[in-house]
């Protein structure tokens, strides 16, 4: 899975919009891989904050799809698929949300 979070980390951008008027938000997207690492059936099931960090996190997995992710183990996958469920964080550098979130702060680079 770090090699997946890894993936999910370089493709992901804090929307310029949000950036500039100091928004925060989490965004959970449920999505599909396939046992080539491709991704399937996306959704983004939860959002906190504004909508633009779900058309963010929604636009990530679409570059994400362009390439195939790291296969998940086999003993993972359901009729060929493995589902997962990741919060996608978009917090400000030194904001009170970054340092709750340490490990995928989503600060802008």
């Amino acid at each position: 899975m770090d090699k997946v979070i890894d993936r999910i980390t370089e493709e992901k951008a804090y929307p310029e919009e949000a950036k500039l008027k100091g928004l925060e938000g989490v965004v959970t997207v449920r999505f599909m891989v396939n046992a080539k690492g491709e991704i399937g059936k996306k959704e983004a099931t939860l959002v906190s904050g504004d909508e633009v960090f779900r058309q963010a996190a929604l636009s990530m997995f679409d570059k994400l799809s362009e390439r195939p992710l790291p296969p998940p183990p086999e003993f993972l996958l359901n009729n060929g698929k493995f589902e997962v469920v990741a919060p996608i964080v978009y917090c400000l550098r030194n904001s009170p949300c970054d340092s709750n979130y340490e490990a995928d702060a989503g600060a802008p680079h």
